[in-house]
């Protein structure tokens, strides 16, 4: 399994070098905490994992510099009146795509709308993202209300998840939807229950080794008395 991910990663990796820079998104990976602050994410594999897909990410020192005191060292937006000035900096730097990553109590009622009161926005915004509806989460596979698989499965297949990002992203639909859903086109999440796993679990195999292991007082091992 391993190897066959590294291989299929390696392969992303070399077709995606090629793509001109006009092909690309830039992304920004945001969030709003519970306490109304707004995070603008630099973690790195968010970065290769966009630029595997095909895109970049922003430049988040460009975004810092835009928003000057509003914006702190860590990227992060304290003040929630300035939610909008966050959204304008991101658009002004490029960004032409959001992924969104607010926590949701209940998955299937954070939609589109949810989104745009969540960050001040509205669907006349001119912000590229939204006319262009380019707003993505990582919820597309859930349990009960709020477990997301993006937190369990992707981190053993991980070309599934690159491939799931650039199906959004270049809004190609003969790509498996996976992890991520695009809710400004609508795009709804997929329960998951055990029912869903079809997979056969790994078990030693009768036919495969029908040897009995003798015990060890049978092995002519003599043992301290």
């Amino acid at each position: 399994l391993i190897s066959s991910e590294v291989t299929a990663i390696q392969a992303k990796q070399t077709q995606m070098a090629a793509r001109a820079d006009s092909d690309m998104q830039t992304v920004a990976w945001i969030e709003k905490s519970y306490g109304g602050k707004y995070s603008l994410s630099t973690a790195p594999y968010k970065k290769i994992m966009t630029e595997q897909a095909g895109s970049k990410v922003v430049d988040a020192a460009a975004v810092k510099t835009t928003l000057g005191t509003k914006m702190s060292d860590t990227y992060q937006v304290a003040n929630s009146a300035d939610v909008g000035a966050f959204m304008q900096a991101l658009a002004d730097n490029g960004v032409t795509a959001l992924i969104d990553e607010t926590y949701a109590s209940d998955i299937t009622q954070y939609d589109f709308a949810r989104f745009l009161t969540d960050f001040g926005l509205t669907t006349t915004s001119a912000l590229s993202f939204i006319q262009n509806q380019m707003v993505m989460r990582v919820d597309s596979g859930y349990s009960g209300t709020s477990n997301i698989d993006w937190y369990e499965s992707r981190l053993v297949f991980p070309s599934k998840a690159v491939a799931g990002l650039q199906r959004v992203l270049d809004s190609d639909t003969s790509k498996a939807k996976a992890y991520f859903r695009n809710i400004a086109k609508g795009e709804q999440a997929d329960a998951i229950s055990k029912d869903s796993c079809t997979a056969s679990r790994a078990m030693c195999s009768t036919s495969s080794l029908p040897s009995v292991l003798p015990m060890i007082n049978t092995l002519g091992i003599r043992t301290l008395e």
